[in-house]
Formats: C-alpha cells, structure tokens, sequence
C-alpha cells in the first residue's frame, strides 16, 4: 500500500472473501443467524457489496448506524430486517418508518414516539439497555 496523505496515519484493509469466511465460521459454530453490521460503507468495501457477500450466510438482518445507510440498502433491493443501532431524533424515526427499518429504542423519548406509532413495525423494536460504557444489550 502506497502511503498518501488519507492513509499516512491509519488505514485498514478488509478483504470481503476473509470476511465471509469468518461470518460463515461464526454460523457454523452458533447454529444461529448472524446480523452483519454494514455502516460506514461496510467498513471501506461497500455496504452493498458486503451485504450481497453476507446473503450466502442466510442473515437475520443487517445493522447499520444512521437511517441514510438503511434507506440504501432498501433502495437497492435488501428486504431483511435492517436495523438502525444509533439513538434516532423523532425525525429520524418516521425516515425509519417510511424506509421500513427497525430503531433501537433507548432513551424514554424515542420510547414514547415509538408507542405513539412513529416506528417502522410495532411488533419489531429493539430495546437497548446500557450497562456501563463498553456494553450494549439489544432486545
């Protein structure tokens, strides 16, 4: 790799094939369906393309960090449960509706704008309980 200054200080290389291949090695141990994290443009190798790659696994879903990111994935085509892991404003939740993606629900306000029905599905939200700085639990 050629240092330019983008990658002077840090740079990661992803390869989508070892991705897979590790994904495919979670499934086989688990027995369970995966939900790949597609954000920040699948880390450098597309979301699109890592979502197309992760399809082979059978996912659940996918998660992605904003609502621009989900409403991608559905304009092309994705139609498993995405679901968007950042805390949303009340606008952002009915972009979420509208894109039919799944926020998780963490503060009491998006709680409420949930219940008033700004959600994507009522019978599919994730509750997120913080529990210290480094740990996230999804429902």
């Amino acid at each position: 790799m050629t240092l330019t200054p983008d990658t002077a200080r840090a740079w990661v290389d992803v390869d989508l094939g070892a991705l897979v291949a590790n994904a495919r090695s979670l499934v086989t141990l688990t027995g369970t369906r995966l939900l790949p994290m597609v954000k920040a443009n699948g880390y450098g190798l597309g979301a699109v393309e890592v979502a197309a790659a992760m399809e082979r696994l059978d996912p659940w879903g996918y998660g992605v960090a904003t609502v621009p990111e989900g409403a991608e994935l559905r304009d092309l085509g994705v139609t498993r449960p995405v679901v968007v892991f950042t805390p949303l404003l009340e606008h952002e939740l009915m972009g979420a509706r509208s894109a039919r993606l799944t926020p998780t629900l963490g503060f009491a306000a998006e709680i409420e704008v949930g219940q008033r029905g700004n959600c994507a599905d009522q019978d599919h939200q994730h509750v997120n309980f913080h529990r210290g700085p480094h740990l996230l639990f999804c429902l």
